[in-house]
């Protein structure tokens, strides 16, 4: 089984709001989602907990410090095969009122017991009027797709290695990934450039597909 890009959403969540209704719909086997949260609060780190999806609580992945100036802290959490409630509700608890982007995207095709896979953050300041371009690497333990997250005070443009799922709004979120298989154990690099000069931060996940048991003679053999 493949893994495949099943959908994305995203809202500007208001002042003392910790929840979004009718936030996602997943749909397909072997699915996996994320919720990444550009949080409007700068200074305050692991501001976000509690985080839901449909009720079910999720996993923090990773969360980068903020970079100043409005690119603010930005952490990715994770489920596997979370429900296929039609419009389902993404809640969290927040210490401060906040207001925060959130985008949540979808996968099918993902192996339930080793994703993530791995992940890896970076941030940057730009300077001297020029752009900024992103540069992140990773390295995914097995053959694995690589999600990408972002945020920045500038639109996202050209990009390497990625497919984009969601262009930057008005937080500057930006999510795209791989659409393909990223070789394991080998460093895979996606870069961007940006429509001015801004400082960004990155968060990269990998996801690998689930392990098939195939019939070889009288021995199974796992793909």
């Amino acid at each position: 089984m493949a893994i495949s890009f099943d959908s994305v959403t995203s809202a500007t969540i208001t002042l003392g709001t910790n929840t979004w209704p009718s936030a996602h719909t997943c749909a397909g086997t072997n699915r996996y989602v994320f919720v990444a949260f550009d949080d409007g609060q700068s200074s305050t780190v692991n501001n976000i907990t509690n985080v839901t999806y449909d009720g079910v609580a999720m996993t923090k992945i990773r969360e980068n410090p903020n970079v100043s100036n409005g690119v603010d802290i930005l952490s990715v959490w994770g489920l596997s095969n979370p429900n296929t409630t039609a419009n389902a509700t993404i809640s969290w608890s927040s210490t401060t009122n906040a207001t925060q982007g959130v985008f949540c995207t979808s996968y099918t095709g993902v192996n339930q017991n080793s994703t993530p896979d791995n992940s890896s953050g970076a941030t940057a300041t730009g300077s001297g009027g020029a752009a900024s371009p992103l540069s992140i690497s990773i390295t995914p333990v097995a053959s694995s797709w690589v999600v990408l997250f972002t945020n920045a005070n500038a639109a996202l443009t050209a990009a390497t290695n990625l497919t984009t799922r969601m262009a930057s709004n008005s937080f500057g979120n930006y999510t795209g990934d791989s659409n393909a298989n990223a070789t394991g154990g080998s460093s895979f690099t996606q870069t961007a450039s940006y429509s001015g000069n801004t400082q960004w931060s990155a968060i990269q996940v990998s996801i690998t597909t689930p392990v098939v048991a195939v019939a070889n003679g009288n021995f199974l053999r796992f793909m």
